[in-house]
């Protein structure tokens, strides 16, 4: 669990940091203060709209294939775990987890970070 949140955050922080060279929505960024908060609080039912809320505007602002849109389907899997939803949680881990494989292999892409060999678009998180 404690694992899963440090994902969380690297995540989040991937996707709020100026360096993606991109601004986010000042909506993106109102969603995902209130999708942290009822998080936080361990208000599960609460953060759900607001996850899914973010998963469509990052994909709006920054594609289906931006390095973060990975995380933020794991996000959402995870609250589904939290609120017993095995079933609801795993398809969207499996659809995580081809995501950052096909971010990950070797070619061009406009997501590789500077420096970064080919094959190490996104950093470690450990299992998702």
């Amino acid at each position: 669990m404690k694992a899963r949140r440090w994902a969380m955050a690297v995540g989040m922080a991937l996707l709020l940091s100026p360096a993606t060279g991109r601004a986010q929505s000042d909506a993106l960024l109102d969603n995902y203060n209130q999708y942290a908060t009822y998080f936080g609080q361990g208000k599960f039912h609460e953060a759900l709209p607001f996850a899914l809320e973010i998963v469509r505007l990052h994909k709006t602002e920054f594609g289906a294939d931006h390095p973060t849109a990975a995380v933020l389907l794991a996000n959402v899997g995870e609250l589904h775990v939290e609120m017993g939803r095995l079933a609801l949680a795993e398809p969207l881990f499996v659809e995580a987890v081809k995501d950052r494989r096909t971010l990950a292999r070797p070619g061009p892409s406009h997501h590789r970070g500077a420096g970064r060999p080919a094959g190490q678009a996104l950093p470690p998180t450990g299992p998702l």
